[in-house]
């Protein structure tokens, strides 16, 4: 009996020393709130991570420090980076990762594989472009100004698709590596300020092209990922008429093999004070015609876009060849085979509807 208490509590006390084998402090751990992945003078890659810095007391807010290594693969930077910050770091509150132009043209497929298979990083790190200027310049922001620019970036991903209707947040697991088109959102710095200027897209892993935000919403339309947000149309004369969308339908039909009519319904409203010259929304008469021209003037703009892209040999960033291929696969192999170049034709049909401008969920007439 003596003999079984004593291996009883010997295994206790074996087991309590396992439960903490990999225990450690906090002060021995630094915890990483973003990357981003630069072209090394020298070497390939020039890899920095914003820490989070605690506070020194209760009043102050966490501050952050960048820390950056180089070296010919993004495994031996981060390895470098912990040497650097001689604590571990902790990559479970990281929420993203930003590449420079020149790593997005290299392509970021073997990338994107390194951080999905290790199961350090989390599969949904929002990724994102830095055009014009190094990637670690936007984690550098947050020291100068007290804050922590990775989660206020990341915030900006997420919440500019949702209420201006831009590029939509692509995490590292939804990335596809081949094959599939793909669209990032990008940054520029103007005035001093990092924002989102566009997008890029990519093909097999690769950088395939760079549009602006109007553009990239006309591929959002068409495909049919809009959901709501701020739409800008230029009337004729080169009035801006800033359209404030509620709803989006977007139905895709294949036509006689191709083309492909796409039929774009909105729902929206305009500020009273935005109105262009010539739009008159205080009769029903006035209502509809106003509703005709901004359907025309959307129609435009899709076609205009379209016809742009196909000048210079981007117009499968909208998706129509695939979808082509995936309703009509007969179709597809035999325009393919009896055409080079663009062989899909995009004929877009719009309608809008127009309701609560700034004040009133009804329509204004006398």
């Amino acid at each position: 009996m003596r003999r079984i208490l004593l291996l009883l509590l010997s295994g206790s006390i074996l087991i309590s020393l396992f439960g903490c084998y990999d225990y450690r402090e906090v002060n021995d751990t630094a915890m990483v709130a973003g990357i981003s992945i630069d072209q090394g003078e020298d070497t390939i890659y020039a890899v920095a991570v914003e820490v989070i810095q605690p506070s020194d007391s209760e009043k102050s807010s966490p501050k952050a420090k960048v820390l950056k290594e180089t070296g010919n693969s993004v495994e031996y930077c981060l390895k470098k980076l912990v040497n650097a910050a001689t604590k571990d770091l902790q990559f479970s509150h990281c929420k993203l990762i930003l590449f420079s132009e020149k790593i997005a043209e290299q392509g970021i497929s073997d990338l994107v594989d390194y951080f999905l298979r290790d199961t350090e990083y989390r599969a949904d790190l929002l990724l994102a472009v830095v055009s014009g200027n190094d990637a670690s310049e936007m984690l550098s922001s947050g020291e100068k100004e007290s804050r922590i620019s990775s989660y206020d970036y990341a915030s900006v991903i997420e919440n500019s698709y949702a209420e201006t209707g831009s590029v939509p947040p692509t995490k590292l697991y939804q990335f596809p590596m081949d094959g599939e088109l793909s669209m990032l959102p990008v940054f520029e710095k103007a005035d001093g300020m990092f924002s989102i200027s566009g997008s890029q897209g990519f093909r097999n892993g690769k950088k395939y092209t760079q549009v602006d935000l109007g553009f990239t919403q006309s591929v959002l339309l068409i495909s049919g990922e809009y959901k709501k947000g701020e739409l800008l149309l230029c009337t004729d004369d080169g009035n801006e008429v800033p359209c404030q969308i509620r709803k989006v339908s977007t139905k895709k039909e294949i036509v006689d093999g191709y083309p492909i009519v796409v039929s774009v319904a909105l729902e929206c409203n305009i500020l009273l004070t935005t109105l262009p010259e010539g739009f008159d929304i205080s009769t029903e008469t006035g209502m509809e015609t106003s509703e005709s021209e901004i359907a025309r003037l959307l129609t435009k703009k899709l076609q205009d876009d379209w016809n742009y892209a196909v000048q210079n040999g981007i117009s499968d960033i909208f998706g129509l060849e695939i979808y082509v291929y995936r309703h009509q696969p007969k179709t597809y192999q035999k325009q393919s085979e009896q055409f080079d170049g663009v062989w899909v034709q995009l004929n877009p049909s719009c309608s809008v509807e127009l309701a609560n401008f700034g004040f009133s969920n009804e329509r204004i007439f006398e």
